[in-house]
């Protein structure tokens, strides 16, 4: 399996730490294609193959990749039982102290081998490697007991090309080289013997690798004090030398390497980072230097601060200068002008404030100056300037990321007419003016990712002019909401084969953002927040291939999207919440009757989940469609049935509300009343009057009772209206109008009274009617006049007819009996005539 090169790869060449020299090296180091091989964490789990018995040794493998035994509480020999077939075994963190001549015979087959981590291993026996002649590359590290190597240890290893040896127990160089003869591994190429600690090593440490062809040697980090100068005299072939994070002094590396140019060890590259040179490089190292053949140099992790025109000699061989986190502030004029070859120029990690004029070699075709703005702590800016860049005619490319740029203007990039590699990942780029990148006719690679320019830009076509060779462009992380326009955005990517939208803010896109791009062939959309698309997109970019749409906000497919996707190879649509019904699947369905091979959803890491309604999920397999698939007619049933839903819940929901409306109709006509109570007011239906006219009201009292208490009310009616002083009371029996509506007679009458008596009895309490009146005149007499200004002298009149249940008393009347004085009636005649008296007075209006 493949998938699409992502940004995490762009710059692996750029910001790797150490640099594998080639006979054709490429200056820039060649880039990575498009696609790349999966990681080991992109595989599935490891295989379980079982316990060995014999050695107590656990096995696991992953098909056709690799296989690890291990086994840090047991594992006391090398495992024999299990049948390996994969062409790499690792055998690591056991407690094996001793591997045995004919451990390996099962193994013959391996191409690589790592045995590391098991802390016991003292000794590999002499004949252990017998009949291993198909093992290419092999370690032994990280062993810290094992100590030396004995004399035949590599024996049989014929076709061995790459061995490391690091971080073993090994002080002295001579209990490794002897067992190093060219007569053991005649093929081998390249020795690590890292991380040891050696401290002296002597003119003979090597003398028994006489003949060989070893071209690369890594000392690094191996606390080296001292080195004799005659040391690498046998090594006739030696091309790489790596001695960085050591401990000598210069004038130790300037004695060997002279030494070994003048006895012409041909050396072509030197790795002398961290090795603590202060202030500039040694003079007199360089100067050997540059009598030598040596084209790759690395110094960086030092401290040279100022670079000028005395800190390196005149050398025309060099062609790759590495001075990454050197602490360097400035680079003078003539800081390289005497390297005329140099190609590739490595100054990432430094304290550079803007593009140096010494940088502006025109030699050169890689150039690095990333991570020049300090860190989160102590930030610094970064200018790019104008027509900087205008001799450099042979770069092709150039980092800029990690720095504090804030704007790119139009005369930023200007004579960079060859450069086809540009990185601006994390630049802190604010602003680009219109026709920024119009010099860079041949760039084939952009990174612009997690850049926040299209919040202050505006993403217009003019902003990709001149871009007609560009191949990959990465616009990851650059918070963009919209990519529409009048014009096309990409119209100018004719040639875009790759375009990263990944971790960005988009919910909608269009046909017309990506009709220019013909000749697309992936697309990243991973991380926004799109929902499914109802017009097809790419249906001008017939090469595409791969589609990256995972973590976005797609619960269905729709023809538009299965259209699109017709083609692919791969497609990755993980973290979209799919539905799994009926309706959001057969659009899927139908189109598998006619892509029955369905290779694009053959990958099993990039299935979608979809999620059913009891919040079980699934994976959209092919296995799970062609299930559904066969149940189509049931699932085009169900869809039919899914029509009457909606009818089904408007009934529900129909017969809810009339059964709320049954059981709050009382409180629902209250409601209504204080409405139309309210429109009255508005539209003075009701007159004002004056509080200070005695004739304002029609009546004296509105009487409010239960049909129970008729006899009462009758009695009542008879001693206030036939005797002195004589009222008028309001009684819906005699007074209401026949036909009337009750609520707009009860709202006039109680407008017409000066005061409302209440009757209230047990009956009372219990009828809505009743409630609903008490509702009436309190919210009248009590509230209308401080919002309308209507003339009512506040007051409402209780009278308790015997006794009443107080859990049938309204909130209303709860409020009234508890704030109010009222009258109680009684049978004895004596109190009556109390009674009787106390309410006239109650009655009688205002002086």
């Amino acid at each position: 399996m493949t998938k699409v090169f992502t940004t995490s790869h762009l710059f692996f060449v750029i910001f790797s730490t150490s640099y594998v020299f080639t006979e054709d090296l490429f200056c820039p180091p060649a880039w990575p294609t498009t696609k790349v091989q999966p990681s080991d964490t992109d595989i599935p789990a490891l295989e379980f193959l079982g316990y060995d018995s014999e050695s107590e040794c656990v096995c696991r493998k992953i098909p056709k990749k690799w296989t690890v035994c291990y086994g840090s509480d047991s594992c006391y020999r090398f495992p024999r039982s299990f049948k390996i077939d994969t062409t790499l075994l690792r055998v690591k963190t056991t407690r094996i102290s001793e591997i045995l001549a004919g451990d390996l015979q099962s193994v013959t087959h391996l191409e690589s081998l790592e045995i590391e981590g098991n802390f016991h291993l003292w000794r590999i026996q002499p004949g252990t490697f017998f009949n291993m002649t198909k093992l290419i590359k092999m370690s032994i590290s990280y062993n810290t007991n094992l100590k030396v190597l004995e004399k035949e240890t590599f024996k049989g290893l014929i076709n061995l090309k790459e061995l490391y040896l690091m971080k073993n127990g090994f002080t002295n160089v001579v209990d490794i080289t002897q067992s190093l003869q060219v007569q053991f591994v005649p093929n081998l190429i390249k020795v690590s013997l890292s991380e040891n600690e050696f401290v002296n090593i002597d003119e003979h440490a090597f003398s028994s690798m006489a003949s060989s062809v070893i071209e690369e040697l890594n000392l690094v980090l191996c606390q080296i004090e001292n080195i004799s100068s005659k040391a690498l005299l046998p090594l006739r072939k030696l091309q790489v030398l790596r001695l960085g994070e050591n401990n000598f002094e210069a004038s130790t590396v300037t004695n060997l390497l002279e030494t070994s140019i003048d006895n012409n060890v041909p050396l072509k590259m030197l790795n002398l980072y961290g090795n603590g040179f202060r202030k500039s490089p040694p003079k007199a190292m360089l100067k050997v230097l540059a009598k030598s053949n040596i084209t790759h140099l690395c110094m960086s992790k030092n401290q040279f601060e100022i670079i000028s025109d005395t800190t390196f000699p005149s050398n025309d061989k060099l062609e790759y200068l590495d001075l990454r986190e050197d602490v360097i502030l400035n680079i003078t004029a003539d800081g390289f002008a005497g390297m005329s070859n140099l190609k590739t120029l490595l100054l990432s990690g430094n304290k550079l404030s803007c593009i140096p004029d010494g940088v502006l070699l025109e030699s050169l075709t890689y150039l690095d100056l990333s991570t020049n703005s300090g860190d989160s702590y102590f930030p610094s800016y970064f200018s790019l300037g104008r027509r900087r860049f205008s001799k450099m005619k042979a770069l092709k490319l150039l980092n800029l990321s990690y720095n504090r740029i804030n704007s790119i203007l139009n005369e930023s990039f200007v004579g960079l007419d060859n450069l086809e590699i540009m990185g601006l990942k994390n630049a802190t780029v604010f602003h680009i003016q219109p026709y920024s990148f119009q010099p860079l006719r041949k760039l084939k690679i952009l990174n612009l990712e997690n850049n926040p320019f299209p919040t202050n830009t505006p993403l217009t076509a003019d902003l990709f002019y001149g871009l007609d060779s560009l191949e990959v462009l990465l616009l990851g992380g650059c918070m963009i909401s919209d990519l529409s326009d009048k014009i096309p955005i990409f119209s100018h990517l004719k040639h875009l084969h790759h375009l990263g939208l990944e971790r960005n803010h988009l919910t909608t896109l269009s046909s017309d953002v990506f009709f220019p791009l013909s000749k697309l062939k992936s697309i990243d959309l991973t991380d926004n927040f799109l929902v499914s698309w109802e017009q097809r997109l790419f249906e001008n970019s017939s090469s595409l291939q791969v589609v990256h749409a995972g973590h976005n906000r797609m619960s269905y497919m729709t023809e538009a999207m299965l259209n699109d996707l017709s083609n692919l190879t791969q497609i990755d649509l993980k973290g979209n919440p799919f539905n799994c019904d009926c309706y959001s699947l057969q659009p899927l369905i139908k189109w598998m009757e006619f892509h029955i091979n369905l290779s694009v959803l053959n990958n099993t890491e990039l299935y979608p989940n979809c999620v059913f309604s009891s919040g079980n999920t699934t994976s959209i397999n092919v296995d799970y469609l062609k299930v559904i698939r066969n149940k189509m007619a049931k699932c085009d049933q169900l869809i039919q049935n899914f029509s009457f839903i909606p009818l089904i819940v408007i009934a529900i929901i129909i017969t809810v509300i009339t059964c709320i409306t049954y059981l709050y109709r009382w409180q629902i006509k209250y409601f209504l009343f204080v409405i139309s109570l309210r429109l009255a007011k508005r539209k003075r239906l009701l007159p004002k009057q004056k509080c200070d006219e005695q004739q304002s009201f029609h009546y004296d009292a509105f009487v409010s009772y239960s049909n129970e208490d008729r006899e009462f009310v009758v009695k009542l009616v008879t001693m206030l209206e036939n005797h002195e002083p004589y009222y008028k009371l309001c009684v819906y029996e005699r007074d209401f109008q026949v036909g009337a509506i009750i609520t707009s007679e009860v709202l006039e009458n109680v407008a017409k009274s000066r005061k409302t008596l209440l009757i209230i009895s047990d009956s009372y309490v219990r009828s809505h009617w009743c409630r609903w009146e008490v509702q009436i005149a309190e919210h009248y007499k009590l509230l209308e006049k401080e919002s309308y200004d209507v003339c009512t002298d506040d007051s409402i009149i209780l009278v308790k007819l015997g006794e009443i249940t107080s859990s049938k008393l309204s909130s209303t009347l709860k409020y009234l009996m508890k704030t109010r004085i009222y009258l109680q009636w009684d049978s004895d005649l004596r109190k009556q005539d109390i009674f009787w008296e106390k309410l006239r007075q109650i009655l009688a209006p205002p002086k």
